[in-house]
């Protein structure tokens, strides 16, 4: 799946800002986002274009999954597949935000967790189960289902932000890395996404 987006034209700024200086630690004040980019993502996003941004950076992450919460409605649900409720980014600020303002508007929420077994402890996962919110965790690894190099997503309509498969260099302090390509308007690969997102849940066991 991957490969299908980043086939695409790469539009967009790219390592614009670096990365955390400690994984994992919320309270990290994380450095500004270029105004720039910041510009052209709203643009993209207010005027529903239909254009590939690339991004690497856990600021970018945070900024563009803000966007696509601030969207989301009851015809539109929240669909996330993740790894580990990583911390430094569903515990950020602005992230548990844009999602108790989205519970406020009764706007569905759907999570499957790759790694389920290791997330008991996580604050985010206590924020869920206080919220109703749907989360499962998959029953076989990615390995035994044949989808090895899915990447985690995050979708709401036709509107996305997709990562690369992540390795364990990915995670290094010094090369904090969480590559991805967001869209906010491409019903292709957003019904592409769609259908992933319904195999990974009949695949998955509540947690």
């Amino acid at each position: 799946m991957w490969r299908m987006l980043s086939d695409t034209s790469d539009i967009g700024t790219k390592s614009l800002i670096g990365y955390p200086t400690s994984k994992g630690v919320v309270k990290v004040e994380l450095k500004k986002i270029d105004l720039e980019w910041k510009d052209f993502v709203d643009e993209a996003c207010t005027k529903n274009k239909n254009l590939f941004i690339s991004n690497d950076a856990v600021e970018h992450s945070i900024y563009i999954s803000k966007l696509l919460i601030e969207r989301a409605d009851k015809e539109k649900p929240i669909k996330i597949f993740t790894g580990e409720l990583e911390e430094i980014f569903y515990n950020h600020a602005t992230i548990r935000d844009a999602f108790e303002e989205a519970i406020k508007r009764n706007v569905p929420i759907s999570i499957v967790v790759e790694k389920s077994t290791s997330i008991e402890n996580y604050d985010f996962l206590k924020f869920v189960k206080q919220n109703d919110i749907k989360i499962k965790g998959l029953k076989k690894t990615k390995e035994e289902l044949g989808i090895k190099d899915w990447g985690h997503f995050f979708l709401v309509g036709h509107a996305f932000r997709f990562e690369k498969h992540h390795i364990p260099e990915d995670f290094k302090e010094e090369s904090y890395n969480v590559e991805g390509i967001a869209n906010f308007n491409n019903p292709k690969i957003g019904e592409s996404i769609a259908r992933a997102f319904d195999f990974l849940t009949r695949h998955s066991g509540e947690i």
